[in-house]
């Protein structure tokens, strides 16, 4: 004769988790911790530690309209998974989420646009003579080779501009 006599709930030993146990069951498998639970291992101050553990998680998962969902048995054992605390996100949590992915887009919509200036900007330059350079702060795309030294001049300096503006020697 097994010790759950009808579909029940125990608290498993090492964790505290709270496990569904078939009727007909002697032992229970709890995935947490990877222990078997048995029969045995019940007395009376476990039995009052599982009423608590139980009227709590059902009241929270009532109150979260949660189902249980089956749990796969195997002989004996039962395969259940712990039943886990449920963090509820509140407004505030969901309007800063929101902004920050927001916010994200938008920067990513921006560099589209900008890579997508190139062809318009620069139709008739090579991509591999075009460069990203920032003008007031501002990315724009040069082209070395065919934007005058005047517009080049008033770019942002960096070494690779002051390269640029150098005259070049000639050869004999």
């Amino acid at each position: 004769m097994s010790y759950f006599k009808k579909n029940s709930f125990a608290l498993c030993i090492n964790c505290d988790c709270l496990l569904l146990c078939p009727k007909d069951t002697d032992n229970i498998y709890c995935g947490q911790c990877n222990t078997v639970v048995s029969k045995d291992d019940f007395n009376e101050d476990l039995k009052n530690k599982t009423q608590i553990a139980v009227s709590d998680n059902l009241s929270k998962l009532i109150r979260n309209n949660i189902h249980l969902s089956n749990n796969e048995q195997k002989g004996n054992i039962l395969f259940s998974p712990p039943i886990k605390k449920i963090k509820k996100l509140n407004d505030n949590n969901l309007t800063n989420i929101i902004n920050k992915y927001e916010s994200e887009n938008k920067i990513i919509k921006e560099e589209l646009e900008f890579y997508k200036s190139v062809f318009k900007t620069h139709p008739n330059s090579l991509i591999s003579q075009v460069k990203i350079k920032t003008l007031k702060g501002k990315k724009v795309w040069i082209d070395r080779i065919r934007d005058d030294k005047k517009y080049i001049s008033l770019l942002d300096m960096d070494d690779e501009i002051s390269e640029w503006l150098k005259p070049i020697k000639a050869e004999r």
